[in-house]
């Protein structure tokens, strides 16, 4: 917790040995592709061409995480900041602005099931925030994080999910403490 007297927030911080992992798999991965694609020594019979395209895919989908992670692990600032009269979240790939309780409907716990390379199956979970008017939240910005924003409220019916991969808390922590905040505020709000 950090802050004064008037105003105490809680700062979530990532967990750089996580991250550290994240990127190590991430490399094993874009290796595999350069191995793939330097296959002079490989017999003609197992399509080259093909195989370099698919090299070439497995090195771009990897080297995105890469660099997100590689970000975030110099990263100086928290990834969550919770406010008594809102949020800011540092930690998605487009980084949000202030979030005030005010616009926030309610909060829920996401969880999405993912089937991975060979049918392995995990879930992953977000917190979803709920927003009032998710679309006027997501006309104030243009290009790549619009259309972003637009895409998690077309697929998961708002745009905003709280992700707590690769920090020091977990995704029920973070749902508990963004609602003990957001009903804190309303019940201070109706005492005023």
């Amino acid at each position: 917790m950090v802050g004064s007297k008037q105003e105490v927030h809680t700062c979530i911080y990532y967990k750089k040995t996580q991250l550290l992992f994240l990127m190590v798999v991430a490399v094993v991965f874009i290796l595999e592709g350069v191995w793939l694609i330097d296959m002079s020594y490989w017999p003609a019979a197992f399509a080259p061409t093909s195989l370099r395209i698919i090299a070439a895919l497995l090195i771009g989908f990897f080297a995105i995480p890469f660099c997100i992670y590689g970000k975030k692990i110099f990263q100086l600032a928290p990834a969550y900041i919770i406010k008594p009269d809102g949020f800011v979240d540092n930690a998605s790939t487009v980084k949000h602005e202030f979030i005030h309780w005010d616009n926030v409907e309610g909060l829920q716990l996401y969880k999405q099931q993912v089937t991975g390379f060979l049918q392995f199956r995990f879930s992953i979970k977000y917190v979803k925030v709920n927003l009032k008017n998710p679309t006027a939240y997501i006309d104030k910005f243009i290009g790549f994080k619009g259309l972003f924003l637009r895409f998690n409220l077309q697929r998961y019916h708002s745009p905003l999910l709280l992700s707590t991969t690769g920090m020091k808390i977990k995704p029920q922590e973070l749902y508990h403490l963004l609602e003990q905040h957001l009903v804190d505020y309303h019940q201070k709000k109706m005492q005023h």
